[in-house]
């Protein structure tokens, strides 16, 4: 069983260890984090956790769900899920991962406090339907628009939800205006645990009216991304859909001069596409850790007798995700491991090369699941 550690100082002075090979292992310093791969159901699974024990904690499941995105928060005493995409696989996948995690938090009843879809398009919202139909919802928050390749899934969702009492709630860049540190309510908030309370704001929304983009920006489905912050005590996350560059630089300008932007963890906008970060973003953001939710690089690659690859559309090879600007970019800022591991990264569309990776950054389509745990004193 080969193992490998990882030992960073952070900015705000904890150290914290990355373990892969099934042993949890601590560390010298004024705080300690530990974590393990574990390959229990399907695709392997790496779990860490990155800050000092200290109240009850919560995982966050960036679930390996192929070309696309899907992420369950489990909390002490309530699940919530973001985005429930992928691939056809990766819908299989999801709806897998989510009976093994109800099997085992049995406490929770089946039922997911809420569902956020970022955006209307497929490897976002492949598996709403299914799930719905499977757990007990009690919210729904989306971006209120039904057309792009999810929309199928948007307009069951909106034709279903008051039946099976889910509380629905579309929200716009109108909705959040005024709001200075994100817009939060009883529908997107409506969590209360007993022990730590977490707090859930949604900071950008979709423009109801064009902010002077070109028009293809303004009608791109992924500028119209919901933002979504998650708080934890001490510990923050962010969540930006497949927002580009332009809406990107919107919300990072809405933002400037506060905090808001400030957080622990990112996941990685659009799967790490060369437009789904910017430099800036990643300044305000000052992140310790980044996932980026991908496939492996493999997805849509069609071997040729010469030993290139001819692509297959819609998929991971063809979209070259992620780009290896955004990774350096990445390593840039986060925290840093001890010892590089070599990943596969696009330089363009369908094109791979290998990659040095030195920083905090994890992959579903290089490491499969990852499982985060954090505790409420952050890092």
């Amino acid at each position: 069983m080969t193992t490998l550690s990882t030992t960073t100082k952070t900015r705000r002075g904890y150290w914290w260890l990355l373990v892969i090979g099934g042993v949890t292992v601590g560390a010298v310093g004024t705080g300690v984090v530990t974590g393990v791969i574990q390959t229990e159901v399907g695709r392997n699974e790496i779990i860490f956790t990155i800050s000092e024990p200290s109240g009850p904690p919560m995982k966050a499941h960036f679930i390996d769900v192929g070309q696309g995105d899907a992420t369950l928060l489990e909390f002490p005493c309530a699940a919530v899920l973001i985005d429930a995409g992928g691939d056809k696989q990766g819908e299989e996948d999801l709806l897998l991962y989510l009976e093994r995690f109800f099997q085992r938090r049995k406490d929770l009843g089946n039922r997911l406090d809420s569902i956020f879809i970022t955006h209307t398009h497929i490897d976002h919202n492949r598996a709403l339907r299914d799930v719905v139909k499977a757990y007990d919802v009690g919210r729904y928050i989306h971006n209120g628009v039904y057309r792009g390749s999810g929309r199928h899934e948007a307009k069951w969702m909106g034709n279903n939800a008051e039946e099976r009492s889910i509380a629905q709630l579309a929200v716009t860049q109108d909705d959040v205006a005024g709001h200075r540190y994100g817009l939060t309510n009883e529908i997107i908030d409506g969590i209360d645990c007993d022990t730590v309370d977490p707090e859930i704001f949604v900071l950008s929304g979709p423009h109801t009216e064009n902010p002077g983009w070109t028009k293809g920006e303004f009608e791109n489905g992924n500028n119209k991304s919901l933002v979504v912050l998650v708080k934890y005590g001490e510990f923050s996350m962010l969540f930006t859909g497949d927002l580009e560059d332009v809406a990107i630089d919107a919300l990072v300008d809405y933002y400037e001069g506060t905090n808001v932007l400030d957080v622990d963890l990112y996941q990685v906008g659009h799967h790490g596409s060369e437009n789904g970060t910017t430099f800036e973003l990643l300044e305000a953001m000052t992140p310790q850790c980044a996932v980026i939710s991908m496939g492996h690089w493999t997805d849509g690659a069609i071997p040729r007798p010469d030993g290139e690859y001819d692509s297959k559309n819609f998929t991971t090879f063809a979209y070259g995700h992620p780009r290896k600007k955004i990774v350096e970019w990445l390593s840039l800022v986060v925290s840093r491991r001890d010892k590089p591991i070599v990943v596969r990264v696009a330089h363009k569309a369908a094109h791979f090369v290998d990659y040095e990776l030195g920083g905090a950054v994890y992959g579903t389509g290089w490491d499969g699941t990852v499982t985060l745990e954090a505790y409420p004193g952050g890092l």
